[in-house]
């Protein structure tokens, strides 16, 4: 996804997939592992990652790879509706 934002001419492609994924905040560092961490999505990225997805046609973008396809729209799906809903998107990282 990070080369399809890329092409598209998004700065700094990788971050934002980066925190697309993990969240740009971090819960409770100091209470869970190193290893493990909660990230949270917050409003204003689900309302950017909804964009962002929206204008990604993921049958072109993972054409020759169903398992990729499949893990795609579940991201995509789950940005629309959280979007759809104004809520934020709660992640555990282990």
């Amino acid at each position: 996804m990070s080369q399809e934002l890329s092409r598209r001419k998004f700065a700094n492609a990788d971050e934002i997939v980066e925190k697309l994924m993990f969240g740009d905040q971090t819960l409770a560092p100091t209470v869970l592992s190193t290893e493990e961490s909660l990230g949270l999505i917050s409003h204003e990225l689900v309302s950017e990652g909804a964009s962002i997805f929206r204008q990604i046609d993921p049958e072109i973008l993972f054409a020759t790879d169903e398992w990729y396809l499949d893990d795609f729209e579940r991201w995509r799906n789950l940005y629309l509706s959280a979007a759809e809903k104004n809520e934020e998107i709660l992640v555990g990282v282990a």
